[in-house]
């Protein structure tokens, strides 16, 4: 399966043509697109994304939330490792995921504060 790449919230181009992305990295993206997704921002579906807002200081609700897009991802497996990290007015999730097509490791800050 194929998708348009993304980087970060733009489609990515190469050599003057839109980029796509497959395998581990089409998983990874699709994972990536979900924890960025705020709950109710999603028009077909409100009820798909992160409720950063109403859970603002519960980090328990957080990590719920967050597994729950990682494990929900076409091709997801498992969760081996998983840590949320909230310092400095931004959260950070590290995660080791088993795939169908292999391992993954995700270090990446999901959110910040102004």
């Amino acid at each position: 399966m194929k998708d348009l790449k993304l980087n970060g919230n733009k489609l990515d181009w190469l050599n003057g043509d839109l980029a796509q992305v497959e395998g581990l990295e089409l998983i990874k993206q699709h994972i990536l697109t979900g924890l960025y997704t705020l709950k109710g921002e999603w028009l077909l579906d409100y009820t798909v994304g992160i409720d950063f807002v109403r859970n603002m200081r519960d980090e328990v609700f957080w990590k719920h939330d967050i597994k729950k897009v990682i494990l929900s991802t076409e091709g997801v497996n498992q969760i081996k490792s998983f840590d949320l990290i909230k310092e400095n007015q931004r959260i950070s999730v590290y995660a080791y995921i088993t795939t169908d097509l292999g391992d993954i490791e995700l270090n990446e800050v999901i959110r910040r504060w102004l």
